[in-house]
């Protein structure tokens, strides 16, 4: 699932610094062991997920656009995180970064706790 937090821990540093291309660098092989770690170290003030198009399937290349005209914001890029992964039917279970992050306290993951609005 590509959502605020890996979007923020794929961006840092950026590739003028590390270099081209990043899955050479070997973050691929524990992708969501590198934005786990990376979002203990840097934590996000405001996470932004814009909905439309949304992707379903295996993206960019092979999935299909879904268009919700949706926006999910918030102080929280764990509980953004977890409405996102919700929305496609994912249980913040199913990411393993999320499910880290979750169990770590760094932000809310039961919906029940989480205020959405709109």
């Amino acid at each position: 699932m590509s959502a605020s937090i890996k979007n923020m821990a794929l961006s840092l540093p950026p590739a003028e610094i590390h270099g081209y291309p990043k899955k050479s660098l070997g973050i691929h092989e524990d992708l969501h062991g590198f934005i786990y770690a990376m979002a203990k170290a840097i934590p996000i003030d405001l996470a932004i997920v814009s909905l439309s198009p949304a992707m379903i399937g295996t993206g960019p290349s092979k999935g299909v656009a879904v268009h919700t005209d949706m926006l999910i914001a918030g102080l929280d890029a764990v509980a953004v995180d977890t409405i996102c992964a919700r929305l496609l039917g994912f249980r913040p279970q199913a990411v393993n970064y999320l499910f880290r992050l979750i169990k770590d306290g760094v932000g809310q993951g039961n919906l029940d706790n989480i205020d959405v609005k709109g």
